[in-house]
């Protein structure tokens, strides 16, 4: 998916940048989430 912003004449490859700030976004929901699911697991 690709966010496009028109008029946006800076040159600066600003879907890039998009695309990384919602991956470390999503890292850190995800990754604290991981780690509990492998704790509770160690505990069975």
């Amino acid at each position: 998916m690709s966010i496009s912003f028109t008029g946006l004449a800076s040159g600066l490859d600003t879907a890039s940048w998009v695309e990384a700030l919602v991956a470390a976004r999503t890292s850190s929901l995800v990754t604290p989430l991981v780690e509990q699911k492998t704790e509770l697991n160690a505990q069975q």
